[in-house]
């Protein structure tokens, strides 16, 4: 169960990857919320279920990097953001 508006933290040392089940969402965005220091940086990348393989276009190393200290921001692919073609109508 996920609070609405709200997933988790995550720490890592050096390096680190994380992997979330499947969610349905509303809306055409991703936003994060993140804090990375010390020239660290976030990259998220979209992948098909159920077998896990990158989304053309979206695949980690299409996101453009989240750096410093962000607050709600729209994570984006090569520039574009719009991800209303898998939104749950």
């Amino acid at each position: 169960m996920l609070r609405e508006d709200s997933f988790t933290a995550l720490e890592a040392e050096r390096q680190g990857e994380c992997w979330i089940v499947p969610v349905s969402f509303k809306g055409d965005r991703l936003t994060v919320s993140a804090w990375a220091p010390f020239a660290g940086y976030l990259r998220i990348g979209l992948v098909s279920h159920p077998d896990g393989k990158p989304i053309a276009g979206y695949a980690a190393e299409d996101s453009d990097p989240i750096v410093g200290d962000a607050l709600c921001k729209r994570v984006t692919w090569r520039g574009k953001s719009d991800l209303s073609v898998w939104t749950c109508k």
